[in-house]
Parts: C-alpha cells; sequence; structure tokens
C-alpha cells in the first residue's frame, strides 16, 4: 500500500473510531462492545479512592473497586477535586494524546482501544511506558505501582545488563514508595490485605484458567528470551500476558506493535549472548 493510501486509512479509521465513540458517548447508540457498563466505569474508581481510605470498596469487578497502590491514590487525589465528568474527560484526554504522541491514533477505530477509551482504564497509559520506557527507566514505575505484575517488561533491562535502566525503574519505584509510606503507613497495610482477599477471585475470564502467577512466568520467561534474541515485540506481549486479569481492552497494549514510535526507540547494544 501507498504512503498515500495509508494515510487516508488512517485518517478514515480514526474518524470512524471517534465518531463510533462520541455517539456512544452521547447515548445516540448502544457501546455494543461492553453492554451494562457506563463511559468512565474505571476512571470512577480512580476518581472516587480516597488516599485515606481507598480500599473499603476493593472488591475485584466491582463499580468502585480500587486496587491499584496508595501512591497512584495519593499522586491522583487532587482529581478528587473536580467533578467526574471533568476528570474523566481529563484522563480520557491523556489516553488520546498517548495514542497520538505513538502515532497510533487511527487504532481508535480498533475494539480494545475502543473499550479502554470508554471506560478509562489505563492500558494505553501502559502503552505509553513501554514506548518511553525504552529510554527511560523510571517509566516503569507506572505498572509497577498499579497492577504490579505488567512490571514483568523490566526483565528486558535485567537479562541485557542495562543497569542504568533497571535502577531507575527500581529506584523510582521505591522512592514513591518510601514517600508514600511516610505518609501514611497504614494504606499500604490494607493494600497487601485487599489484594490477598481478592487473590484467585474468578471473574470467568479466559486468564482465570491460568494462575497469575504461572502467566507471569512465562511473561518473565518469554521478555527474557526476547532480551536475548533481541526481540523487543516480547516486551507488550508479556506485559499484556501478565496483567492480573486479561480484559478485553487490555489488549489496547499491543498498539506498542504498530508504533512507529516504538520502531524508532532507542534501542543499546545487547551485552548478552
Amino acid at each position: 500500500m501507498s504512503a498515500r493510501r495509508w494515510r487516508l486509512v488512517r485518517g478514515a479509521l480514526t474518524v470512524a473510531g471517534f465518531a463510533y465513540l462520541f455517539a456512544a458517548w452521547l447515548q445516540l447508540i448502544p457501546f455494543t462492545l461492553n453492554l451494562g457498563v457506563p463511559p468512565g466505569f474505571d476512571t470512577f474508581a480512580y476518581w472516587m479512592a480516597d488516599p485515606a481510605e481507598p480500599y473499603r470498596l476493593s472488591h475485584l469487578g466491582t463499580e468502585g473497586a480500587y486496587l491499584y497502590s496508595p501512591v497512584f491514590a495519593q499522586l491522583l487525589s487532587p482529581m478528587r477535586l473536580l467533578p467526574l465528568e471533568l476528570a474523566y474527560g481529563l484522563w480520557i484526554s491523556a489516553s488520546v494524546a498517548a495514542l497520538w504522541w505513538m502515532r497510533v491514533l487511527w487504532t481508535v477505530a480498533f475494539p480494545p482501544v475502543l473499550m479502554e477509551l470508554y471506560a478509562g482504564n489505563i492500558h494505553i497509559l501502559y502503552a505509553l511506558t513501554i514506548v518511553v520506557g525504552m529510554r527511560w527507566g523510571a517509566a516503569w514505575a507506572l505498572p509497577l505501582l498499579t497492577k504490579i505484575t505488567p512490571g514483568v517488561g523490566i526483565v528486558w533491562f535485567a537479562v541485557r545488563r542495562e543497569w542504568r535502566r533497571l535502577g531507575w525503574a527500581l529506584g523510582m519505584t521505591a522512592g514513591l514508595v518510601v514517600l508514600s509510606v511516610m505518609a501514611d503507613a497504614s494504606v499500604w497495610r490494607d493494600w497487601l490485605d485487599t489484594l490477598s482477599k481478592n487473590q484467585g477471585r474468578s471473574l470467568n475470564m479466559l486468564s482465570d484458567q491460568v494462575p497469575l502467577v504461572v502467566r507471569t512466568g512465562l511473561a518473565a520467561a518469554l521478555v527474557g528470551w526476547g532480551a536475548f534474541r533481541d526481540r523487543q515485540w516480547t516486551i507488550p506481549v508479556g506485559v499484556l500476558l501478565a496483567m492480573p486479569v486479561i480484559w478485553p481492552g487490555a489488549a489496547a497494549t499491543l498498539i506498542v506493535l504498530v508504533s512507529p514510535r516504538w520502531r524508532t526507540a532507542e534501542r543499546m547494544p545487547s551485552t548478552v549472548g
């Protein structure tokens, strides 16, 4: 396909995707990809999480369930001062900006990305983390302090002996944890208790059939193999595989694979094998 024709196709996909999304937001048509879930379902959980008591409604799969670390709730606490509609709009704007920066705005026409924008989840920002994290390891603090296991991507740095990037990833994560614990240590105990209570909770998802520890181990092995073989595609695939729950929208992390930014990301020479 010629470059001109591809630009036209991308433009058409972008218009079609946003047209469908806006029509669903305005309730002109039903959002058929996720019936029964209102727009901003996941952003609502971030918005209502009280930093002093974020886990009182944290039951996996229920409305308002907040399961990320206390750090995330503390950092997003200013969002609670805004009306939910404005907070949701800002969250979606950040996700759309990430798509634009990665030069994959046209992927809005595909179901996982549409679902992410409708629900206001975090997986598009994970895709951004993967791209940016190849240069600035500190970006990996986002998955490590939210869903935790998708941080398996840092295995790439360990295997390739990219100690500076690995150090930034772990150092930024540890630094934020220390500051958060100093602010309120009790919520960290609550978080660990919440994770324990939700462990093994079934949502009848395909990912429930394989224990998280097994999937995370497979993801780490895949990323490690990719690091030896210089196969960067293993990073987003490993991140998806290691999701605590592989929601359909989680596949939005794979937009990395078609991002020109990803293809031109800085790549350090391998020091292994």
